[in-house]
């Protein structure tokens, strides 16, 4: 089963672009620091043909058109060609989140309850509003409080409570040095709940931008587009959403293990009542086979599950530095450093 990740923003936030962008970066591999290389694409032809002509339209210079439907995509995360997992990212549609249409309930419904059946919520803020937010404006201040009422309503209705945020600032090139250091103290003071001491909550904060100098001319891309895995942060959400995936992955691996050598060393102690027992009785009930069989099944998982473990660990380890580099990371608000 697929693990899902969920993108949210308010309609011209830039997520389904990055999505777009994302796609075609990630395809090609990002080697990380234990230089293996790891991929993320879709199995999917169809969805790799729409993915594919959404990016092109950016290459020929022109934005593609909002969503106007959530979608899901689906991808499979290889690490030097091992299967790792497989992840949905569902992008939801930027006018659901701030509709009043008695017709879009049954599907802002599904979008609450994704907070709680997500492993990884990744937050959409544009530069050019958040900018707006800062000089004053009273409705791009408002896409805070909007997104701070839609976590509370998570909180409130969910039994999970700890289910980890990247914050993103997208559209980064429109920023200055100082202005993205700005806009992240801004985000950070509007969005105190998630970033202060207490919550107990893992949340990110990065800025990505998909090239320089990028503008919206009525449709028309300009600027330089640089769709890379390693530039323009492009890579740290997704990056961030598997760190999370991983991590539970390998408490819930350790636990699987354990289980296993429970089984294993009952089925030990059965076998060797078992052999103890008259060697007529043994033959007639034929259960040393039934016990030795067993036991090959709890090796065979723990050896399965112990080469997993090592495999999550190898790789939490190479996108640990990698994450860090482009991300700031905070834990129960204490900024976690290199």
């Amino acid at each position: 089963m697929a693990d899902k990740i969920s993108f949210y923003g308010l309609s011209g936030s830039g997520k389904s672009c990055y999505i777009f962008a994302m796609s075609q970066a990630l395809s090609q591999g990002i080697e990380l620091d234990d230089e293996e290389l790891m991929t993320v694409i879709t199995p999917e032809p169809r969805q790799m043909l729409k993915l594919y002509k959404a990016y092109e339209k950016m290459v020929n210079g022109y934005w593609p058109h909002g969503t106007d439907t959530s979608v899901t995509y689906n991808f499979n995360v290889r690490k030097a060609l091992e299967l790792l997992m497989k992840v949905d990212i569902t992008d939801y549609r930027g006018g659901l989140l701030d509709s009043d249409d008695e017709d879009d309930e049954d599907e802002q419904s599904k979008l609450f309850k994704s907070f709680s059946d997500s492993s990884a919520l990744i937050f959409f803020f544009g530069a050019d509003k958040v900018k707006a937010a800062m000089n004053g404006d009273m409705m791009a201040r408002f896409n805070f409080q909007h997104f701070n009422a839609l976590y509370e309503s998570y909180l409130e209705t969910s039994r999970v409570k700890d289910t980890p945020v990247m914050v993103v600032l997208s559209k980064a090139d429109m920023l200055t040095a100082e202005e993205k250091m700005k806009a992240f103290e801004f985000i950070k003071n509007q969005m105190r709940q998630l970033f202060a001491k207490g919550t107990r909550c893992t949340v990110g904060l990065t800025a990505v931008s998909l090239g320089h100098e990028l503008t919206n001319n009525y449709g028309e891309l300009e600027g330089v587009l640089d769709v890379r895995a390693t530039s323009g942060n492009l890579s740290i959400p997704i990056l961030f959403s598997l760190f999370q995936i991983m991590s539970k992955r390998i408490e819930s691996t350790i636990g699987q293990i354990e289980n296993s050598e429970k089984s294993l060393y009952n089925s030990k102690v059965a076998l060797n009542n078992e052999l103890s027992r008259n060697s007529f009785i043994r033959i007639f009930d034929n259960n040393e086979a039934r016990i030795r069989e067993q036991i090959n099944r709890c090796n065979a998982a723990i050896g399965e599950d112990k080469n997993l473990l090592h495999r999550l660990n190898s790789s939490l380890a190479a996108i640990k530095k990698y994450l860090l580099s482009g991300a700031e990371i905070y834990i129960d608000g204490n900024k976690i450093m290199i």
